[in-house]
């Protein structure tokens, strides 16, 4: 997940939170450091620094400096893949509750479709004439464009930790 700090992070990682034989791992990104200049509330100019970093939950002991140290890109991404997955998840299943939402603005009792009460060929081709239009309707309305960008959420760039959901369409 991406930080912000005035501080530049230099290790690679911090052990925090020592209780017992657990403690918490921060895992810096070194690679993914950018530097901002940015001007404060007083008009002062201030460098910002922009980073990811991963937090991990791990067994202590006074040997774990030296795992860090041996496996630290292995765990690191370990621990990127593992963020990742989690934040994936949780758009996913926002964007599935979307879709279930909107389920109802796209079955045929909702769209107001007829269908006569006496057939003859010529009530036939207007039913048939009426379903198609209502069929195009539907498949080029707001509500089809909103859930097509809902399915395509996962193509965004920056996804899954910088996604911006469409907005619904009017009723």
């Amino acid at each position: 997940m991406k930080h912000e700090s005035e501080i530049r992070p230099t290790n690679r990682y911090e052990i925090e939170n020592i209780e017992s034989d657990r403690c918490e791992v921060v895992f810096f990104d070194l690679e993914s450091i950018e530097e901002e200049t940015r001007i404060d509330e007083e008009g002062n100019e201030k460098t910002v620094y922009l980073f990811n970093d991963y937090r991990e939950k791990m067994a202590f002991n006074e040997h774990l400096d030296e795992y860090l140290d041996e496996n630290y890109s292995d765990i690191l991404e370990k621990v990127k893949q593992r963020d990742y997955n989690k934040y994936a998840e949780e758009v996913r299943a926002k964007r599935n509750k979307l879709l279930e939402e909107s389920d109802c603005k796209m079955a045929f009792d909702r769209l107001g479709f007829e269908i006569p009460a006496t057939i003859s060929m010529t009530t036939i081709i207007t039913v048939i004439k009426n379903f198609f239009n209502t069929l195009k309707d539907i498949k080029n309305g707001d509500w089809a464009t909103y859930r097509q960008e809902l399915r395509d959420i996962t193509q965004q760039e920056g996804f899954p930790y910088n996604v911006k959901f469409p907005e619904k369409p009017e009723e």
